[in-house]
């Protein structure tokens, strides 16, 4: 007989793995409007707001899990450091890249 200490171990396994599942499929979901929500980030950081900009971060965290999950990293890296390069003079969006580890990648 499993011990509660088993069991609740064994719960919050399945509960890790259910997540990740449903992270997958959310990402999956994602490839068909991959262009679109590159096309939306950049017109999100055009409006130079707060707001938008965290926007903008929200969509790159899953641009980024997304390339992760299909092997392309190493491309997405390469934009965002254009990205960090072309809007050199936005400190506000530069900290908020940097404060969602999107540019120590």
């Amino acid at each position: 007989i499993a011990s509660a200490e088993d069991c609740s171990r064994l719960r919050q396994e399945q509960e890790l793995k259910a997540a990740k599942e449903a992270r997958i499929r959310q990402l999956l979901a994602l490839v068909p409007k991959e262009a679109k929500l590159w096309e939306e980030v950049f017109r999100l950081i055009a409006l130079k707001q707060s707001k938008p900009y965290d926007d903008a971060i929200a969509h790159l965290r899953n641009l980024r899990d997304l390339a992760e999950h299909q092997g392309k990293l190493e491309q997405f890296k390469l934009r965002v450091q254009e990205m960090q390069t072309d809007y050199s003079n936005r400190p506000g969006l530069l900290s908020r890249l940097q404060k969602a580890g999107l540019l120590r990648l």
